[in-house]
């Protein structure tokens, strides 16, 4: 009974310390939060890889397509960094490192900065335009004290135009992105997208319980591994030898971009339903198989 309510108090506070981003959104200017320990890692010079490798941060960009009669004006998206984006104290604070750990600091954003734009020639220019961007260090952002990252209004003569958004990892973990998107997102009905975190916290209840127990314990071993190598990489032994030999990261595979033909959520969803499983899973080995070239065919 005694373990029992350590594991319970130990589980509780994780969760809050989880959800603490989600409750307190934003910061006083000048106001700093100390990074987790997972974004402290991934704010570093080649985030989670080995020194050794040469690899950038790891960086997300996301893009979304529009028709030119409904392309979003420059003018609007000032709008949305000031009105939106300010509000999460991610966005709105630069990195600051020091030798008791890494901090988010709150500033003030530059919308003029961080939104660029660009006149493509038609819409298959889009891909090597995005490329062209993984490149990024992010080290001069660092030493400016500016947030890290950007949108790119990307307009094109011929074809659908694209706004690419440009988001350091240390910014945007899951819950944090989250609860970006929602705020930001709305259905059909212009209704805001509400998601529902608890679903994320629970086990999937149509498991068996042969298959719950196997699932977590496979789930606690993989964690644990993964957790004492970040740790052992990143704190306890900075350089130490990666799994993955870092020669493996400077082949032009490591920033290739690999585009899709559009995917309805319904069909992500039914094949979920029938393996039981979850929609990131289902688009996480999409992307795992993407990177396998013996099995990817254009």
């Amino acid at each position: 009974m005694f373990l029992r309510v350590c594991v319970g108090i130990i589980v509780f506070g994780l969760y809050l310390k989880m959800t603490r981003d989600l409750l307190d959104k934003r910061l006083k200017r000048g106001q700093k939060r100390r990074m987790s320990t997972f974004s402290t890692i991934l704010s570093s010079d080649h985030g989670s890889f080995h020194s050794q490798s040469q690899i950038t941060p790891t960086t997300i960009f996301a893009q979304a397509y529009f028709e030119s009669s409904e392309f979003p004006t420059r003018e609007s998206l000032i709008d949305f960094c000031i009105l939106q984006l300010s509000q999460h104290y991610r966005f709105a604070s630069y990195v600051e490192r020091e030798q008791t750990g890494s901090y988010f600091v709150s500033c003030r954003i530059d919308p003029l900065h961080h939104i660029k734009s660009d006149t493509l020639p038609d819409e298959a220019s889009v891909p090597d335009y995005i490329e062209s961007q993984f490149n990024r260090t992010w080290t001069q952002e660092i030493r400016d004290k500016r947030p890290l990252w950007y949108i790119h209004r990307l307009e094109t003569a011929k074809g659908r135009c694209c706004i690419l958004f440009e988001v350091h990892h240390c910014l945007g973990d899951g819950l944090s992105m989250m609860d970006l998107f929602q705020d930001i997102v709305t259905n059909k009905s212009g209704k805001p997208v509400k998601v529902n975190l608890e679903k994320f916290m629970k086990p999937a209840k149509s498991m068996a319980f042969n298959e719950k127990v196997l699932s977590t314990g496979l789930t606690s071993l993989y964690a644990s591994v993964s957790v004492g190598k970040v740790l052992l990489q990143s704190f306890i032994w900075p350089d130490a030898p990666s799994l993955i030999h870092p020669k493996e990261f400077k082949t032009p595979k490591a920033h290739k971009m690999h585009s899709l033909k559009p995917m309805s959520l319904a069909h992500i969803k039914a094949i979920k339903n029938k393996h039981k499983t979850t929609v990131n899973d289902v688009v996480a080995s999409l992307i795992a198989g993407l990177q396998d070239d013996s099995r990817w065919t254009p």
